[in-house]
């Protein structure tokens, strides 16, 4: 599985995503895995993933119905209950995605934008109009996901972690 965001291109004052031609905005790598044999790609307008393999189908349906990036239907969401790894190759963990589906259970005053109305273009031009999503406003420090972690460890009865760590354990 593989992010290939579109929020670049996809924006409140372009409000289209045309599921099928829409490329990454975030690198050359995801754009190649994108267009890659066998690759199905999530239907959400700003944060769609790219998977491949016996469990694409599954990783990818339903993430249309969130109405955040990162819900409960996400991909992203849906890896971490498989028990799946994130490999960063050539960056820290500022761009980490993943940590605003933690960001999202939390619900900090920060996170959300406006609301977006998309329309989306599916495969043989069928479109959804009307596709709500409310954007992400604001990356997060270290620090601050590190406490996010902590909480969302308190809310799930996990053990607290340290202030900037970032896992806890079980």
């Amino acid at each position: 599985m593989m992010l290939v965001l579109s929020y670049g291109s996809v924006t409140r004052t372009s409000p289209i995503f045309d599921h099928e031609k829409m490329p990454s905005n975030v690198g050359a790598i995801s754009e190649a895995f994108r267009r890659s044999h066998g690759v199905v790609r999530s239907v959400h307008p700003t944060h769609s993933v790219c998977a491949m393999g016996p469990l694409a189908d599954e990783l990818t349906a339903d993430h249309h119905m969130d109405r955040t990036p990162l819900g409960l239907y996400s991909s992203f969401i849906k890896l971490v209950e498989r028990d799946g790894l994130v490999l960063f190759i050539g960056c820290g963990l500022r761009p980490n995605t993943l940590m605003h589906g933690v960001e999202e259970i939390v619900e900090p005053s920060y996170l959300f934008g406006l609301e977006v109305e998309y329309t989306i273009i599916l495969r043989g031009g069928c479109s959804i109009a009307g596709v709500t999503s409310r954007t992400i406003s604001a990356a997060v420090s270290r620090d601050t996901i590190g406490s996010l972690l902590c909480s969302v460890g308190e809310i799930s009865g996990r053990k607290r972690c340290r202030s900037g760590d970032l896992c806890f354990e079980s």
